[in-house]
């Protein structure tokens, strides 16, 4: 009887979020000047990335990383790569890596929307508020030019429980484009820009951003 009973709460009662040390949403710019061989220089980057041993070696530890992959371009253009998935071994790491390798580019909506981009990642992690801290890593070459302004959505990502956004730019203009992603897009503690000069070193710099997020994170939980 006492073990029906048991049976039965367990059924009854719902399951605890597993514990997470980071939710981590990576953000592709797949507006109109990213063509085709730019796209998989992006996936391919981040496939890349994964496998570097040391980025293995913060992913893996404990507690896990919750991982979301999206691409935005235009007003209302998002698309999620890739659910939100808990890393804890090498099988979870598989099925991201297999996600992304069978990926394909769709056609996009023109233009360039940051804000909307930032918004779609602060919704998702209305799923992962079990994590311990929550990451938007958005990948861009331009400036807003469509929907709200990245500057206006600050105060709802600080508001969410302050939500890190920190940003890869890519382009020879860097320096502008830099300083503006500085003024406008990133926020959060220990908020910071990596930068790509072209396309093909987009696998460097998002192996040594991901290092440092994921890192960031790993010395944090063994801190504790």
């Amino acid at each position: 009887m006492l073990r029906w009973l048991a049976v039965l709460l367990a059924i009854a009662s719902p399951v605890a979020a597993q514990p997470c040390r980071l939710a981590l949403a990576l953000a592709l710019d797949v507006s109109g000047s990213v063509d085709a061989r730019e796209y998989r220089l992006q996936t391919h980057g981040i496939i890349t990335a994964l496998e570097n041993p040391q980025v293995r070696q913060a992913l893996f530890a404990q507690p896990p990383v919750a991982l979301f992959i999206y691409e935005w371009s235009g007003t209302g253009a998002q698309r999620i790569l890739l659910d939100w998935t808990l890393i804890e071994n090498q099988a979870d790491l598989a099925i991201v890596l297999e996600t992304l390798r069978q990926v394909r580019r769709q056609d996009n909506a023109p233009g360039t929307a940051i804000g909307e981009a930032l918004l779609f990642g602060m919704r998702a992690f209305k799923s992962q508020n079990h994590c311990a801290s929550h990451v938007i890593d958005i990948s861009s070459d331009g400036y807003s030019n469509q929907g709200p302004e990245p500057a206006q959505i600050k105060p709802a990502l600080n508001a969410r429980g302050g939500i890190t956004v920190n940003a890869l730019v890519i382009g020879t203009d860097r320096g502008r484009l830099v300083s503006y992603f500085r003024k406008e897009v990133i926020t959060g503690p220990d908020a910071f820009i990596e930068t790509a000069r072209v396309y093909e070193d987009y696998t460097r710099a998002i192996t040594r951003k991901l290092a440092r997020e994921l890192g960031a994170a790993f010395l944090s939980s063994r801190a504790n």
